[in-house]
């Protein structure tokens, strides 16, 4: 799913009409999310880059250029940390593959560090990535090796916590 080269944003004084259109060129979006104080906007795109835009100033920062493939999923831990995912088929005709690669990544939103990877479950069709406002934990779906469910992840140190 392509949001396509923008991201056209609202309000409802507007009556659902866009007030402001945030734009890189060159940059095919796929997907969005609000930091926890809603000023600023994370976008991932088509090529792997990590945009993060002030919403007021419709300024763009590109945190990431290339994290490898599609970015397909980003979210937030806490407003000092952005997480990106991607699919990786880690299974064809049921043997193992690409279990070597990370479905995502936490990185600093400042400096583009690269904090800690993950394995899971990140598809387009279904929301599969969801941090917690105060940065504190992740949520991904299926990590490689362990039984099937949702894991609850430190949002420090990539450990899981808990597994529903």
């Amino acid at each position: 799913m392509s949001l396509g080269s923008a991201v056209l944003l609202s309000s409802r004084s507007a009556a659902g009409k866009p007030v402001k259109e945030l734009r890189q060129p060159g940059q095919e979006i796929t997907c969005v999310a609000f930091s926890p104080s809603g000023s600023v906007l994370l976008t991932g795109t088509e090529r792997g880059a990590l945009l993060v835009w002030e919403v007021a100033k419709e300024t763009c920062l590109t945190l990431c250029t290339n994290v490898g493939r599609k970015v397909d999923r980003v979210t937030w831990l806490g407003n000092d940390r952005v997480v990106w995912g991607s699919y990786v088929e880690y299974w064809k005709d049921g043997e193992p593959v690409n279990h070597d690669k990370p479905a995502g990544a936490v990185l600093d939103r400042t400096s583009g560090q690269l904090r800690w990877t993950f394995r899971g479950f990140v598809q387009d069709d279904f929301f599969t990535l969801a941090g917690a406002p105060d940065g504190s934990r992740l949520v991904v779906l299926e990590i490689r090796g362990l039984p099937r469910g949702a894991f609850l992840l430190d949002g420090a140190t990539g450990e899981v916590q808990h597994t529903c």
